[in-house]
């Protein structure tokens, strides 16, 4: 697979990297907030501070009171907001500056309930403290975040583009371009009538980055792909594409990193590049080919 330097919009996603935190800390030496954050700022570089709306990139790693690291150096990008809850840690975050490391000690309730929005676990016991590990990496306005998303996005697009036009050549092959950066072939007709808005349809699907690689597919998940025409749900490609085919009929599309977003699979993914769907209509409304 190609590799390419992680956009900074794929990241939200929030990627799990190798970077630890320079310094940890201990329950010794913490100060306290009016709403009872317990923090310690361990290294203070004076860096730009954030305001609320503002883009923040940081690693975080949570530590139970027992020493037990459960979600360990993970990289998080997120708009800054009002605390969630009364001593929340966005009002941590709030005291930091670019480029500043940072503990504070949350109760184990409030974490679960207001930060990870799951039940306590049972190796977590009610009412103990949680110790958060934060390296506070960059900070941006919406406006300088979105812009640089954008100027990287278009670059992975442009790249996607050469790679996708290298890919048909070689191949021999010859598609319609039903949408900026989707490409669309057709590999065997079907029979009968095509579907409309409201049927329901059944696909078999094998998808891969573009030099080959399985990364998903019917096969492996273990059932056929059923979903109804037109529904809100699913992408809208995959209505135009299964539209220009009949029942038994086969055909590829090639997406560019931007319109591959919430396409079944594409969440294993951990970067930008094409991918190619080879998908066959098995059945419309129950109905399979004679």
């Amino acid at each position: 697979m190609i590799q390419r330097s992680k956009s900074i919009a794929f990241l939200i996603l929030t990627v799990i990297i190798s970077i630890t935190l320079l310094t940890s800390c201990n329950k010794n030496g913490y100060e306290k907030t009016e709403s009872g954050l317990e923090y310690k700022i361990i290294e203070s570089k004076k860096g730009r501070k954030p305001k609320l709306t503002d883009v923040l990139r940081m690693n975080i790693k949570f530590t139970s009171q027992s020493d037990s690291t459960f979600s360990d150096n993970k990289l998080f990008i997120t708009e800054l907001f009002q605390p969630s809850f009364v001593g929340g840690l966005e009002e941590g975050f709030a005291l930091m500056t670019e480029g500043d490391s940072a503990c504070f000690l949350i109760p184990s309730d409030s974490v679960f309930k207001y930060i990870f929005k799951q039940p306590l676990p049972a190796f977590i016991k009610t009412g103990e403290k949680i110790r958060i590990d934060v390296r506070l990496l960059e900070v941006k306005t919406k406006e300088e975040f979105e812009k640089l998303a954008n100027a990287e996005i278009n670059e992975f697009i442009q790249q996607d583009k050469l790679e996708i036009e290298n890919f048909m050549a070689q191949n021999s092959l010859s598609g319609t371009q039903i949408s900026p950066g989707c490409q669309f072939i057709i590999l065997k007709e079907g029979s009968g009538s095509f579907p409309a808005a409201g049927d329901t349809v059944r696909i078999r699907f094998t998808a891969k980055i573009i030099t080959g690689e399985i990364f998903e597919s019917s096969k492996l998940i273990g059932k056929d792909f059923q979903y109804v025409m037109g529904a809100p749900e699913v992408p809208t490609i995959w209505d135009i594409s299964t539209a220009n085919l009949k029942v038994g009929g086969l055909y590829r599309i090639i997406f560019d990193t931007k319109n591959r977003k919430g396409l079944p699979g594409t969440n294993k993914l951990k970067g930008p590049g094409a991918v190619i769907y080879d998908v066959e209509l098995v059945s419309i409304n129950g109905k399979a080919s004679v």
